[in-house]
């Protein structure tokens, strides 16, 4: 059985609490819906950035190193920085060559349900894998190198 890791990476504080909350759920949902002989692993490391950068490239570019050094197969990062893409709301934003992906809790209104953050962190593991072409399903997300979730999606 093959084991792929899903780091997420949360800025402290509501996002870690959310990122711990819903990790093993996280874990189970990936197991049951992607098929194949794969055992998801979902590991949770705060981190300052995702709380404190100006831009979201910098929290992207940590979010690889972050990759690199635990040896994760995808990462996400769960800022509560507020996320904009032509002047549009962004709820999440994907680096599809880097398997590295950010969601942004401001984009889910004042209290972020736990529901909403699962299904858009599952999302966006399934499109990170899906474009790598596993199991020969399509994704949504064509030949793009970058995936922009708008809030009125």
């Amino acid at each position: 059985m093959k084991k792929i890791t899903v780091g997420i990476v949360p800025a402290p504080e509501l996002p870690t609490t959310i990122a711990y909350k819903l990790s093993g759920n996280l874990e189970d949902a990936l197991n049951e819906q992607i098929p194949g002989e794969i055992k998801w692993v979902v590991e949770v490391e705060t981190n300052r950035l995702p709380g404190a950068a100006e831009k979201i490239k910098d929290i992207m570019d940590e979010a690889l190193h972050l990759k690199q050094e635990n040896n994760w197969n995808y990462v996400i990062s769960l800022t509560d920085i507020p996320a904009f893409y032509r002047k549009s709301v962004v709820i999440a934003d994907a680096d599809i060559e880097g398997n590295i992906a950010q969601v942004s809790l401001p984009a889910f209104g004042l209290i972020p349900t736990p529901n909403k953050v699962k299904k858009t962190l599952l999302q966006m593991v399934k499109e990170l894998y899906y474009r790598h072409g596993h199991s020969g399903k399509k994704s949504s997300v064509r030949e793009k190198k970058h995936w922009h979730q708008r809030k009125d999606e």
